[in-house]
């Protein structure tokens, strides 16, 4: 299988996975065969992205550390909580959240620890699974399973493995009272705006800082999430050793998550180009010793994704190498006179060649005729 824009291209294509809607229902399962109908059905729900299985990408598994069950499960879970949590009274007042929904935030939580637990020799490939309009909830999953695997990798102990991933899944609950539905705007902010959006956190923590349902660890983590260790962050303008640890691993994760993820007014960035710019902004924002125990549950070139050689060849990632990331197993379709030929090529010995960019599949599949 292999990921691709959708567009009318795709037409007598199949899915390789489902697809869900807004509300967490399957909106096209795995194995439809495309039509315009269907196709324009995928665009009027914000699908920008399918993995489809043809000749060009025959064999190639794409696995993710949580299975598209589970993170639909959990996503709509999430969904529930953030809005109850988002609800206000008759009065237009903030409600506080409810003891059922922490409960359910602790279950998803197991959930999710459970389900990492045998996946030591995954790596975290991002996925796209559903609409745009499910960024919110799906955002929150993410950021949460990639602080699980980061605490994993920093040796936490399931207790503060839980607190961490508490705050990571509610890290965002305070944008529900930003005024004036800025969260959604996609015109440029105006500074009174932008300030108005860096409330969330402060809103965020109002909303669960007499909860005893939480630990003190969430209730930090939903607070000082944007803190930078240069003192450019907010809400406090903290500094260095002033933001915890716990707090500087959801920090990565968010970032990480927002950069690669679609949105509804822009495209995801590739996964090396957001490693890249998480690692310059390591000198002085982040924290580089986490970052890189971070990196190590990153997937830089997921299979099925197309990828341009420094050689001038095209080709399909079709394996990556857990302990080399950036050196994956890659379909060619030429060998190296040009010729066509379609074979294997390994990047952990073929150590000349290295990956230039990602590029589109469908570039690849023109560029051959397939």
């Amino acid at each position: 299988m292999r990921s691709t824009n959708v567009s009318h291209k795709l037409i007598g294509g199949y899915l390789a996975k489902n697809v869900y809607c807004d509300d967490g229902r399957l909106l096209l399962g795995k194995n439809v065969k495309l039509t315009p109908s269907l196709i324009d059905k995928l665009i009027d729900n914000d699908v920008y992205i399918v993995y489809i299985n043809d000749q060009l990408s025959d064999g190639i598994e794409i696995n993710s550390v949580i299975s598209e069950e589970k993170m639909n499960h959990c996503v709509r879970k999430v969904k529930e909580v953030l809005q109850n949590i988002a609800s206000k009274d008759e009065k237009g007042v903030q409600t506080m959240i409810r003891e059922e929904d922490l409960n359910m935030v602790s279950d998803i939580i197991k959930d999710l620890i459970d389900a990492l637990e045998d996946s030591e020799n995954t790596l975290y490939t991002v996925v796209d699974l559903m609409g745009a309009d499910m960024y919110t909830y799906k955002h929150s999953v993410n950021v949460a399973v990639l602080s699980i695997l980061t605490c994993r990798s920093l040796g936490y102990d399931y207790n503060l493995t839980k607190h961490v991933a508490m705050g990571a899944l509610l890290h965002d609950i305070g944008k529900s009272a930003v005024k004036d539905n800025l969260i959604q705007k996609v015109e440029r902010l105006t500074d009174d705006e932008l300030k108005e959006v860096h409330n969330h956190a402060v809103y965020g923590y109002n909303m669960i800082k007499d909860e005893i349902g939480l630990s003190g660890y969430s209730k930090q983590i939903v607070r000082l999430h944007h803190e930078k260790r240069d003192g450019s962050g907010y809400p406090l303008g903290l500094s260095e050793t002033e933001i915890p640890d716990f707090v500087r691993i959801v920090t990565i994760c968010d970032m990480f998550d927002a950069m690669t993820a679609s949105r509804v007014y822009k495209r995801k960035m590739p996964v090396y180009e957001v490693l890249d710019i998480l690692m310059a902004e390591s000198v002085y924002r982040l924290d580089a010793a986490i970052l890189q125990m971070f990196t190590k549950n990153i997937c830089v070139f997921p299979p099925g994704s197309g990828v341009s050689l420094t050689d001038g060849r095209l080709g399909l990632v079709v394996e990556y190498n857990v302990f080399n990331p950036t050196r994956p197993k890659i379909r060619v379709f030429e060998d190296e006179e040009g010729n066509f030929k379609v074979q294997h090529l390994d990047l952990s010995e073929h150590r000349t060649v290295f990956i230039e960019k990602t590029i589109e599949t469908d570039i690849i599949q023109e560029h051959y005729k397939l």
